[in-house]
């Protein structure tokens, strides 16, 4: 009997950071963030980072670093090339910045308010994940599905996923934490 001495391949690590961003600095912080993305892209395990630049002058910016595992985003945290680019962004940001590590579903599941908390367990997040999904999916299926019809099915489908991940990032994932909030994080006062 063969056995696989393979081990699983490792969930991938996100690290998000968000930086308040000095006033007048956000065009020096955006070129300081592409300059550290150059970097970023001869680094091993490194599968891509976004920049998502806030709505509302006091909102903060968010950076979100993606890895290929947990491993690959320690390695990239202790680099002397991470430190380099940190000292470029210090004096355009205000300190501290928030700084979290994400590797799965995570990422929807933020409890209300800036408490630092642990996920809920996996299973707890794949049900409530599917519970909002699933419906939601089928909903805008229903009613965008003739306004999509005419477009080609890779474009129609795009668009779908789009609006689906937006409806789920801002609007329904962080509403179902709150409604679910004693059931997803029972010792959170």
């Amino acid at each position: 009997m063969e056995t696989n001495t393979n081990p699983a391949p490792a969930a991938p690590a996100v690290a998000v950071v968000t930086p308040k961003v000095r006033r007048g600095q956000a065009e020096r912080f955006r070129k300081a963030v592409l300059d550290a993305e150059a970097s970023l892209r001869r680094f091993e395990g490194f599968r891509g980072l976004s920049l998502i630049e806030p709505s509302a002058a006091f909102d903060p910016h968010v950076v979100v670093f993606q890895f290929e595992s947990p491993t690959h985003l320690a390695a990239w945290e202790q680099s002397d090339i991470r430190r380099e680019h940190l000292s470029h962004i210090d004096d355009l940001t205000e300190a501290p910045s928030r700084e979290s590590r994400l590797t799965g579903l995570e990422f929807w599941f933020r409890p209300p308010g800036d408490a630092p908390m642990r996920p809920p367990p996996p299973w707890k997040m794949c049900i409530v994940a599917i519970g909002v999904i699933y419906p939601t999916g089928q909903l805008l299926g229903w009613l965008l599905g003739p306004a999509l019809n005419p477009l080609p099915g890779l474009l129609s489908a795009l668009l779908m996923t789009v609006l689906l991940v937006l409806l789920m990032t801002y609007a329904l994932m962080p509403l179902a934490v709150r409604l679910l909030k004693r059931w997803l994080y029972p010792a959170a006062p």
